[in-house]
């Protein structure tokens, strides 16, 4: 998990997540607009095959539309904060059931300062093999924030993409539909996979990937190679989310649900905080979909105390750093020698 002392914590958000990125947000909504297709572009993301589990919906190797630029309903003001600084847009990825319509939420943002785009078109996309479907658009708030729906689909892993029509910018996320009875490996992110709680910091601001310990990846890779699905537990702030899907991609991490903070207390490393955040994700994904969460890898008490109260045996909890083996947690001296005890569990029996 990433520690922040309490002091800490409120200086960097402070500065990053001001508070339009930190409140609850509603949106308004706007007929869709018809799709102009003019090309294609690959995916970042990194290829999926069998070995990636049993719930396979969504995955296949569809391009994703690049769609020609509309320009903005607003052009002085929009421009303008566009010239803020790179797009931080983001999505915050769900987790439904089979027939259930996904609501996603989508904030659209440039630059440090994070300001907002308001009161313009984004489209909804959705890869649904073969190919990419436009299921919907709608206007950002004052915000920058839009709900958009996905309608119900078929178990499997969505890849989803919004797209602001004014410039072509975009956010990627993911919908999963998982059947009551998934089987879920978590995993937390900051000194977990990465080598320190203080990686995370050298994407934002150094301009240099975050270190990731040795085999990390293949470690998570051995779960979803046996048909676990993966839940990204991290206690990084939404302001992070576009960093947090970067490194992930770029160190070859197999795709999963990514789920980051949604309020400033929840970011500090507290029982209160960070912990309950990560305790009530898991005890939703318990009650909603009646989960069997198979094993959690973590770095920190708050993780321990997340994983133990969500129900996973604590031979199951895998704990890397200087708290390995506390709490009766399972110590992870590093993950090179922890894939040979990985390669013994069974292969999930997803529903």
């Amino acid at each position: 998990m990433l520690r922040f002392s309490t002091a800490l914590a409120a200086s960097l958000l402070a500065t990053t997540c001001l508070a339009a990125a930190c409140t609850t947000e509603t949106a308004s909504a706007t007929p869709p607009a018809e799709a102009d297709l003019t090309s294609a572009s690959k995916l970042p993301w990194n290829p999926v095959t069998a070995q990636d589990g049993s719930i396979t919906g969504g995955h296949c190797s569809a391009t994703v539309p690049v769609l020609a630029k509309t320009g903005w309903r607003h052009k002085t003001k929009s421009t303008a904060d566009a010239l803020m600084g790179a797009p931080n847009h983001r999505i915050r990825d769900v987790i439904v059931l089979p027939g259930q319509t996904a609501k996603l939420r989508g904030r659209f943002a440039y630059g440090s300062i994070d300001k907002d785009l308001e009161d313009e078109v984004i489209e909804l996309w959705v890869q649904k093999c073969p190919n990419w479907q436009l299921v919907g658009s709608g206007l950002t708030d004052g915000d920058g924030v839009v709900w958009l729906d996905v309608p119900a689909l078929p178990a499997g892993d969505y890849r989803v993409r919004m797209i602001a029509r004014g410039d072509g910018s975009f956010a990627d996320g993911l919908v999963a539909v998982w059947p009551k009875g998934v089987q879920v490996v978590v995993s937390d992110i900051d000194g977990t996979l990465t080598t320190s709680d203080w990686e995370l910091f050298k994407d934002v601001f150094g301009k240099k990937s975050a270190a990731m310990y040795a085999d990390a990846d293949k470690a998570i890779r051995t779960w979803t190679g046996k048909g676990y699905r993966v839940l990204y537990l991290t206690g990084r702030p939404q302001i992070y989310n576009r960093y947090s899907r970067n490194w992930l991609d770029t160190h070859n991490l197999p795709l999963g649900v990514v789920r980051l903070t949604d309020d400033v207390g929840d970011v500090v490393p507290s029982e209160s905080g960070v912990q309950e955040f990560k305790t009530q994700v898991l005890k939703d994904l318990l009650a909603s979909h009646a989960a069997v969460l198979k094993a959690g890898h973590g770095n920190a008490v708050t993780d321990i105390g997340a994983y133990q109260a969500a129900g996973i045996p604590n031979a199951d909890l895998w704990i890397v750093g200087p708290h390995a083996g506390e709490q009766g947690s399972a110590k992870v001296v590093s993950y090179t020698k922890l894939l040979p005890t990985l390669a013994k569990y069974p292969a999930a029996k997803q529903p």
